[in-house]
């Protein structure tokens, strides 16, 4: 029953995973769907063995929580946060903060029938702040990557923000893992617990020097290394047992494992486990949430509504308070606030968790499954609304500006922007050796490669007054460490006065709009001459642009 079970669940969540994403919807909604169709709700009526957990499936999706962490983990760069400290721990802070204290004030307020246990509604109130206040990182990952700001200012503002939310987020709810799962309330066991976890992570990052070295020693690979895979996921395993047997969920271990080596793992290697955690046991833990409670009697559209606008009013205000305390403009906060509002997998994990150690009723288990589906369904139209801008920065113009290398010889990313930075000649008369610096230091950082073998190199330089652009082509290929593993032919280095966010996502969006087809970026490594290469520019934006909708008509009227 077992294996029959993980067979309807597998092929039917990826049914209607793919049929999910071919509607513009996340996959993960599919998935629990597919659940819904097998559970009580739906086939599990007339086959009642599909709806009780077996200990078997439960095991199953231990497991499958802890590397959805790892992979969580993965994404998280530290280095990130260099430059950008504060900006990052004001916009973390007031977006934990403050969508925390709402979860609380709801958890105390909600009638008892909401929650299991009445006895515990302390409890529930702080588990429910941390499910409010928590985001998820690969979804905000892939959205900002299909709009190509996934390694733009206010990409890697989300990414770290979303980064300090999560840890925080389960390093509470580690702590609370005891009380959680019915152990009588006690400071000695919470004390415990704490200083482990704390403990943990200390040693942990003092380690992780180590670790990152343990790791090189696997060796550098061009593709995907079955070493690296299985190293990391040991090393996951092995944390998680460590978490476990603290008293901390093992949850917990996975992300502590994932963001202990982020980096160490070579991209196509990450790449690859992603891959197979993502289309095979994601699929299977979001369907098996379905087997649990029957979705449609359990369904309170009020408390679903309550729930979904409390934690997308106070997730979105808090990050924008704390961003625009800050100096980042009001559409880049708004940008940044709403690309965090994203819960998907995390909330969902944290909803599965507060219901297994029976902390929360139905109705409360099913409002936080739609606040999590809900607020990931609405964050990428939002998101690409806000920062998708129609003023096109014209492009040609900038390049006309600042300069063209038809060949690049370097053979690294270093080399290359040392290069082009040379090639701006008086453009940066005082300036390069700074400019250069800069840049290198943000590419260790926060790669610029985009995919498709295109690579957009830039930071901010202190001292200049606007804008600076400059092309190289490099028909041998760069590793700029982009997404999709592919050397970059085409180099754009962008050079950037403070505080420009919004010229930033008008000339990144131009140049994705220019290169968005293959055609484009073929002809742009053939073109003879810059006169041609300007040609090849102006032809990708029109096309692009020629093949967006007409804006809808408006009525005359007073």
């Amino acid at each position: 029953m077992f294996l029959l079970t993980l067979t309807a669940l597998l092929v039917s969540a990826r049914v209607l995973g793919a049929l999910a994403r071919r509607i513009g919807l996340p996959s993960v909604v599919g998935e629990i769907a597919a659940g819904v169709a097998l559970g009580p709700t739906g086939l599990a009526r007339f086959v009642p063995q599909l709806s009780s957990p077996q200990p078997l499936l439960a095991g199953f999706t231990t497991l499958a929580v802890v590397l959805l962490l790892l992979v969580a983990g993965l994404e998280v760069d530290l280095r990130s946060l260099r430059g950008r400290g504060r900006t990052v721990l004001a916009t973390a802070g007031f977006g934990a903060v403050i969508p925390m204290g709402a979860g609380i004030v709801l958890g105390v307020l909600l009638p008892e029938a909401a929650g299991a246990d009445p006895t515990r509604r302390g409890l529930l109130a702080v588990v429910l702040g941390v499910a409010l206040a928590i985001s998820v990182l690969p979804l905000i990952a892939r959205t900002l990557l299909e709009l190509g700001l996934l390694r733009s200012e206010v990409g890697v503002f989300i990414m770290a923000s979303a980064a300090l939310d999560d840890l925080a987020g389960w390093a509470l709810l580690a702590v609370l893992a005891g009380p959680m799962r019915g152990a009588p309330f006690a400071w000695t066991p919470l004390l415990w617990t704490t200083t482990s976890l704390l403990v943990l992570l200390a040693a942990g990052f003092v380690l992780r020097p180590a670790i990152r070295g343990a790791f090189a020693l696997l060796g550098t690979v061009q593709g995907v290394s079955g070493r690296h895979i299985v190293a990391v996921v040991v090393f996951a395993l092995g944390t998680s047992a460590v978490t476990s047997a603290l008293g901390i969920h093992a949850a917990m271990g996975g992300l502590l494992a994932g963001v202990l080596v982020a980096g160490a793992v070579p991209e196509r290697s990450r790449q690859t486990l992603e891959r197979g955690v993502m289309t095979v046991l994601a699929p299977l833990f979001f369907a098996s949430l379905g087997l649990r409670v029957d979705m449609v009697r359990a369904f309170d559209f009020k408390l679903c509504l309550l729930v979904l606008v409390v934690a997308s009013v106070a997730k979105v205000g808090g990050v924008m308070l704390g961003a625009r305390w800050t100096g980042v403009a009001w559409r880049e906060a708004g940008a940044i606030g709403v690309g965090l509002n994203a819960r998907g997998a995390m909330g969902v994990v944290v909803a599965l968790l507060a219901f297994e150690a029976e902390l929360l009723g139905e109705r409360l288990y099913v409002a936080l499954v739609v606040m999590a589906l809900g607020t990931s369904v609405a964050s990428g139209p939002l998101l690409r609304r806000i920062l998708q801008d129609d003023r096109d920065e014209d492009v040609v113009m900038l390049l006309r500006r600042g300069g063209f290398v038809p060949r690049l010889h370097a053979t690294n990313a270093t080399d290359a922007i040392g290069e082009l930075v040379r090639a701006l000649g008086s453009l940066l008369a005082g300036m390069k050796r700074r400019a250069r610096d800069v840049v290198v230091e943000r590419e260790l950082v926060a790669p610029t490669g985009i995919g498709h073998g295109v690579a957009i190199p830039h930071a901010v330089v202190e001292g200049l007054k606007e804008p600076v652009l400059v092309l190289g082509r490099a028909p041998h290929g760069i590793d700029f460490r982009a997404p999709d593993g592919e050397a970059a032919t085409i180099v754009f280095l962008l050079l950037l006065p403070p505080k420009a966010y919004d010229n930033e996502l008008r000339i990144l969006a131009s140049i994705a709009r220019a290169l968005l087809d293959e055609r484009a970026r073929k002809e742009l490594l053939e073109a003879r001459d810059f006169d041609e290469v300007t040609r090849v520019l102006s032809r990708g934006a029109a096309r692009t642009v020629s093949s967006r909708p007409p804006p809808p008509r408006r009525k005359a009227g007073l």
